[in-house]
């Protein structure tokens, strides 16, 4: 309920002063009640496979995300979303969730100043490009771990296919600084690698 206020100044002019409504309602109740999707779900391949198992039965909306990294039937962190199509209930694709950019830690053996590590595309590339993809596409930031200063050159080599995995070559040379001199890095060094898509 508003509140008012008449004041009257020499007689002839009124004044009314009105506040807000004393309580405002807001319907949200429109449309038909239903159960509305809710549930996310993860596991290991295509939620469409007749051997995937769920722990409730999906509803309308729901969605799967595959968590199976190397699965040859479903891309690697593909959502999907359970929707009517053609008559029947069916788990679609929606989006990838594969970040472009990719960083990772790796051991790599040095001979004679020289390494090479193998880095997953699948993990950070997304599907409809992955087959396209060529070394010039990456934008590659390396660092070795080492007791001494080193000094060191990365270029990308070749894009490898094997069966469902692609893997870009990183070719390391690299010197370190001991005793006064510049000598070929040997062993074991643990190799930080920061990779973007460009």
């Amino acid at each position: 309920m508003a509140d008012a206020i008449d004041v009257t100044l020499g007689g002839a002019t009124d004044v009314v002063i009105s506040g807000g409504p004393a309580t405002v309602n807001v319907e949200l109740d429109f449309g038909p009640a239903g159960e509305r999707g809710s549930k996310t779900f993860v596991g290991y391949g295509n939620p469409n496979s007749s051997s995937m198992t769920f722990p409730d039965d999906p509803i309308a909306l729901d969605l799967f995300i595959n968590i199976a990294q190397f699965d040859e039937t479903s891309e690697y962190l593909s959502m999907y979303q359970y929707v009517m199509e053609s008559g029947s209930m069916t788990w679609k694709y929606v989006v990838s969730l594969v970040p472009t950019i990719f960083s990772d830690n790796y051991t790599a053996t040095f001979t004679d100043g020289e390494a090479s590590i193998d880095i997953p595309l699948n993990s950070f590339v997304p599907s409809t490009i992955l087959s396209t993809v060529e070394s010039d596409n990456f934008n590659t930031q390396v660092t070795v771990n080492n007791l001494h200063p080193v000094s060191f050159g990365v270029s990308s080599g070749s894009i490898s296919t094997s069966g469902n995995l692609r893997t870009l070559t990183l070719d390391i040379s690299a010197v370190e600084f001991v005793g006064g001199e510049w000598i070929p890095l040997d062993g074991q060094k643990v190799v930080q690698t920061f990779i973007t898509m460009v």
